[in-house]
């Protein structure tokens, strides 16, 4: 018995260096990629991860695009490159570009009409848990605007993307995005189909971690 209980001492320590190995790895792994981050200077090199997924994307299959506030500049340019790839984009009070003008016209209005009082933390993160708001910093991914590279006429078309299924989810309370310009881009460029969420602000993810997938898998039912 004392034999096994030896092995058995053993090995747990063997297990808790391992364990110990295999955390400073992953960190080490993540700070590289979080590094690498930071190098990113395009939209081309910023959306890579998103167009290297919708060149995978089967022909005979569609997905759903969902973008959240700039991402929405993201699944307009994914929609252009691969429009019989995505059954509907979905706009969480995100960028919601016209065919008819660059993605840059809309980023300044957006900037036009906005972000002259508070600081962007405290106006995008207000209805958070602390905890939420801690996580979410740990893993947020760093962007740039790149107004240069959106000012490109021929970026998005009306026979793409101006052709594609498009909803718009406005969110009450949205401090980054308020209610103001999200109507703004409403009336600008028409979508299939408006939804309201309720007092989500910002961040709908973590406010409202319930309602919204559920309003998300309801859109996607209906447009698959």
């Amino acid at each position: 018995m004392e034999e096994i209980e030896k092995k058995m001492d053993n090995g747990g320590k063997g297990g808790d260096s391992g364990r110990e190995k295999k955390n400073v790895k992953e960190k080490e792994e993540e700070m590289e990629r979080h590094e690498r981050l930071y190098e990113v200077r395009s939209v081309s090199e910023y959306l890579k991860p998103l167009m290297s997924f919708m060149e995978s994307v089967p022909e005979e299959e569609k997905v759903v695009l969902v973008g959240h506030s700039y991402g929405g500049i993201g699944i307009s340019l994914a929609m252009e490159m691969f429009p019989t790839k995505v059954s509907v984009g979905i706009f969480l009070s995100a960028y919601m570009p016209h065919h008819e003008s660059p993605p840059s016209v809309l980023i300044q209005e957006y900037f036009k009409r906005l972000l002259r009082d508070s600081p962007w933390i405290e106006k995008a993160y207000c209805n958070c848990l602390l905890e939420d708001l801690e996580l979410t910093m740990a893993l947020v991914k760093p962007t740039w605007l790149y107004p240069k590279e959106m000012e490109g006429e021929d970026l998005l078309t009306k026979e793409r993307y101006g052709s594609g299924k498009r909803v718009f989810i406005v969110r009450e309370g949205d401090n980054v995005v308020p209610e103001e310009i999200q109507k703004w881009m409403i009336s600008n460029y028409e979508p299939n189909e408006v939804k309201v969420i309720e007092e989500a602000g910002h961040m709908a993810m973590l406010t409202e971690p319930q309602q919204l997938p559920q309003l998300l898998q309801e859109i996607a039912a209906r447009y698959n």
